[in-house]
């Protein structure tokens, strides 16, 4: 969103102050309403793209669907920004809670106990900086605004689903979601975030069976310990040419 500002910046040799008004971006924030079976579900704070994506991504990773194929029909009114979705088992969703995007996970109710991941992908330490160094050049929201995370899926070679949201969170739910709809396996997959890993974030990676994370930011005490037992690869501050390895090294070739 374009919008008119004051900026304030301190000018010449004696440092006085400059203000002057221009048009600067900001990213748009809004609500994201569900419906499942005509009933109201769950309110998610987001960047209104690619809302569908979001909705599956969400309903899977949070462990209200197990695949696509629970799904019988799905609806976007972009105008309301809601989207409708009818499944074909309804009755696992019989509570509706309020699910919020920011700093904290939101609300939910609904334990997963997913099973280890049980994935021999490798990928070098080369191709994760060169996988890194493009993950952080697509991103044209931040460039603008500043304003939002990306989360990226990759095979190792490129990076094939991309999405931005104000939420980290939601991110990864919009490219678990895009995977899903266009029916791409995520299990030999890498998880590019520029968010900070939580252990929330973990689960998601989990549902959708992709065995290494890579993150420019950092992970937390329980990410770490998660990863150990599910056997998935925890990298942090993917940062130029150097990174962290918290967990399962060995899937990290030179």
């Amino acid at each position: 969103m374009n919008l008119e500002i004051l900026r304030i910046s301190e000018s010449g040799p004696i440092r006085t102050w400059k203000k002057e008004t221009l048009k600067d971006f900001v990213t748009e924030e809004a609500v994201l309403t569900m419906y499942i079976d005509g009933i109201e579900f769950a309110s998610v704070l987001c960047t209104p793209k690619i809302l569908k994506e979001l909705a599956v991504g969400f309903l899977f990773s949070n462990g209200f669907i197990n695949s696509l194929s629970e799904i019988s029909t799905i609806g976007l009114n972009e105008k309301n920004i809601s989207v409708s979705i009818d499944l074909k088992n309804y009755k696992k969703l019989s509570f509706r809670k309020l699910f919020t995007s920011g700093c904290g996970k939101g609300v939910i109710e609904k334990t997963i106990d997913s099973p280890a991941i049980k994935n021999h992908f490798k990928i070098s330490a080369k191709k994760i900086f060169e996988q890194m160094f493009k993950f952080q050049n697509m991103s044209a929201e931040f460039k603008k605004t500043g304003g939002v995370h990306s989360a990226g899926i990759s095979d190792g070679k490129k990076i094939s689903i991309f999405a931005e949201d104000i939420g980290r969170h939601n991110a990864v739910d919009k490219i678990i979601g895009k995977a899903l709809i266009e029916n791409i396996d995520t299990k030999g997959m890498v998880l590019f975030t520029s968010g900070r890993v939580s252990s929330d974030i973990v689960q998601k990676v989990l549902r959708a069976k992709i065995p290494v994370i890579v993150s420019h930011s950092a992970p937390t005490s329980e990410a770490v310990k998660l990863c150990k037992e599910k056997n998935i690869t925890l990298i942090g501050f993917a940062r130029g040419k150097r990174t962290n390895v918290y967990s399962c090294e060995k899937r990290i070739g030179s």
